[in-house]
């Protein structure tokens, strides 16, 4: 609380790292950055600077005025500076941003892709926002709209899907132990980072209200059109998942440690239920632990006693525990568009055919699917 306290003062992206100079900037990135800065703001008189002056202006670098000192942001390296720069003592020595793909039935497979820092690109934020972004849009089940007569292409969901995880990035808590984690499947997309927002689930879901611990990153992505100040984020968001008619995408916190989670879940109109693929995870890289991490095709067996309308609501609830084992009723009850009563007839019944089971007490117990 002190730390975050502290840091609207002084923000952690916003400091001035010592000895960095234009060496520690991916060149190659800032060029995909200004081109993009340049479609996005055709006329912009920035466009006309050089590289130096750019990067103050965008607030990558920056002039101290109490002391006079000067030099490049821990924001400007992260999002456009080398590996090395970025995870050097100096700057975010904890820093790590992971996108794994899981559409695979195999369990020997953890994952049918996967972005890290592996030594072959530039793992820097605006690099992996963009790497992880084309991979997620790819999993959307939206189809193209028309325009006019004009095909296109992108959709709500997009806008949406864009806006979740330049989020993901913006509010992180880079200063704390943990990475950035997104993991994307067939039916659902989960967004993690270390750190708990500083305003509270109820306020991000009002919209209009915004408290950001990383204001300099938000100016860099605001530049390229993410990230909006105004605290409309969440209404994007949900925007583009009631659209799809897709359920509410779900926020939830953790303690110990600290980490904010958003779980997106996907259903298309040709999918009627979560596949067994998607109910498997590995512990090592979801932050799940070993308990509910190894479940069997099986788990997506329902009884033939039910109504379609309670499988496809069991199938969901499966699928919410997956992401989430600390998820209560009343926040399925939420996503779902149910009242916290029938989400709870619907829970006992997995319950009594060994789908899932409660470990621990209602209040500090969690979730667990069984095999």
């Amino acid at each position: 609380m002190i730390a975050d306290a502290e840091s609207q003062k002084h923000s952690f992206d916003s400091m001035i790292l010592p000895n960095y100079t234009m060496d520690d900037i991916e060149m190659p990135t800032l060029r995909a950055y200004r081109q993009r800065f340049l479609l996005r703001h055709e006329n912009h008189p920035w466009n006309d600077l050089d590289d130096m002056m750019f990067l103050t202006k965008i607030g990558a670098y920056q002039v101290n005025r109490e002391d006079g000192s000067e030099g490049f942001t821990r924001g400007g390296i992260m999002m456009l500076g080398k590996t090395e720069s970025i995870t050097d003592q100096v700057c975010v020595p904890l820093y790590f941003v992971d996108y794994q793909e899981k559409l695979s039935s195999d369990p020997m497979l953890r994952w049918t892709d996967r972005i890290y820092p592996d030594g072959t690109w530039e793992a820097n934020l605006f690099q992996f926002f963009y790497k992880t972004y084309r991979k997620l849009s790819q999993l959307l089940p939206t189809p193209f709209m028309l325009k006019g007569i004009d095909r296109q292409e992108e959709t709500t969901a997009h806008i949406a899907l864009r806006e979740a995880l330049a989020n993901c990035l913006i509010h992180c808590n880079y200063a704390q132990i943990g990475n950035i984690l997104v993991v994307g499947r067939n039916s659902s997309i989960m967004m993690r980072n270390p750190g708990c927002m500083l305003i509270s689930i109820d306020e991000f879901y009002a919209g209009s209200h915004s408290i950001c611990r990383n204001p300099t990153l938000q100016k860099l992505f605001m530049f390229l059109g993410y990230g909006e100040k105004a605290g409309s984020g969440a209404d994007i968001i949900r925007k583009g998942w009631d659209d799809n008619n897709w359920p509410m995408p779900v926020l939830t916190e953790r303690v110990q440690p600290e980490e904010t989670l958003m779980t997106l879940v996907i259903t298309s109109s040709n999918s009627s239920k979560v596949s067994p693929e998607n109910i498997k995870m590995s512990p090592e890289t979801d932050g799940m632990s070993p308990e509910n991490a190894q479940t069997s095709p099986e788990t997506n067996v329902v009884s033939p006693e039910m109504s379609p309308e309670n499988v496809q609501t069991s199938q969901k609830i499966i699928e919410l525990i997956r992401n989430n084992k600390n998820i209560t009723m009343q926040e399925m009850a939420n996503v779902l568009g149910l009242n916290k009563r029938s989400v709870a007839r619907n829970i006992k019944k997995l319950q009594e055919h060994g789908l899932i089971r409660r470990v621990g007490a209602n209040k500090n117990g969690y979730w667990e699917i069984s095999a």
